[in-house]
């Protein structure tokens, strides 16, 4: 699982709240993002990223790494179909569910 770390990535440049990062990303690139947005990216809170968001935050905190901003989580959740797969460092454990979707 991939894992945005844009919170810890903010941190580290001096940017300690979604409101500054909001502030600096007008500053820097001109787009005012919504805070709802800014939320779901620094709480990691996405299954599918926004490239252009994505590209906006690392190019107002001065990010050209995306080690900085992703990593990849080695615990992991997955519900697939009917089976719940869960991956704790190398175990994996496997359920069958028994319930229809409605």
């Amino acid at each position: 699982m991939i894992k945005l770390t844009i919170e810890k990535a903010a941190n580290a440049k001096g940017i300690t709240s979604q409101k500054a990062l909001k502030e600096l990303i007008l500053e820097k690139t001109g787009i005012e993002m919504r805070s709802a947005t800014i939320s779901d990216l620094y709480r990691n809170n996405k299954n599918q990223i926004n490239r252009e968001h994505l590209f906006t935050v690392m190019e107002a905190l001065g990010i050209t790494d995306f080690n900085e901003v992703l990593e990849i989580d080695k615990n992991w959740i997955y519900l697939l179909d009917f089976l719940i797969v869960l991956r704790l460092d190398s175990t994996f454990c496997i359920w069958r569910c028994d319930y229809e979707i409605q």
